[in-house]
């Protein structure tokens, strides 16, 4: 990620869900200094305000009563969305994403009475989270600069196993995949 865009993230996060100082990735954390703009909720905590409803591999908040825990429902319709058959062939590029979010935006609408989609967190940040699944966890190689984001790729990185439709989800075990690269120095998502 480029200094620009890590600073305005940390700064946007810190300002409306910390301290104006620091911010929490999880929920409500003693560490985190005197509040100025109310209790900091942390990124957990932040719907309405950092985070919106579409989000593609997690609930809407007033659906599932959390916006955080993965579903594995979810998961598998992106899964399903890249039409290649083949591992070597896969790639969950910005055009298949943009499918996705599209569908997910609909089903968000039709299934969530309270849906939120405000300016900042529904028109920038929503679209940023299926962007960044390609930008952040592609794969990039000298075959690839642009990165690949395939199957087993995108299983890894959300702690999926097993062959669809039968996955298993296994929270905490999130990690960055084997024989994985980030994107080249000078090549900075921003």
């Amino acid at each position: 990620m480029g200094v620009d865009l890590a600073g305005f993230l940390a700064i946007y996060g810190a300002v409306f869900d910390g301290d104006l100082t620091s911010w929490s990735i999880g929920g409500p954390d003693s560490r985190v200094g005197i509040p100025l703009l109310g209790e900091p909720e942390g990124i957990s905590g932040s719907h309405n305000k950092y985070e919106a409803d579409v989000s593609p591999t997690r609930g809407d908040l007033f659906e599932y009563g959390n916006d955080y825990k993965l579903v594995l429902k979810q998961f598998k319709e992106e899964f399903q969305e890249q039409a290649a058959e083949t591992e070597a062939t896969s790639n969950y590029d910005i055009g298949v994403l943009t499918n996705f979010r599209v569908k997910r935006f609909q089903e968000s609408i039709d299934n969530n009475a309270y849906f939120f989609n405000n300016f900042f967190s529904g028109l920038l940040v929503q679209p940023a989270a299926y962007t960044f699944q390609f930008r952040f966890m592609a794969n990039h190689s000298d075959a690839n600069p642009e990165g690949r984001l395939s199957k087993s790729v995108l299983k890894t990185w959300f702690s999926i196993s097993g062959h669809y439709p039968n996955f298993k989800y296994t929270p905490g075990h999130e990690r960055i995949p084997d024989n994985w690269y980030r994107r080249a120095f000078g090549d900075e998502y921003t």
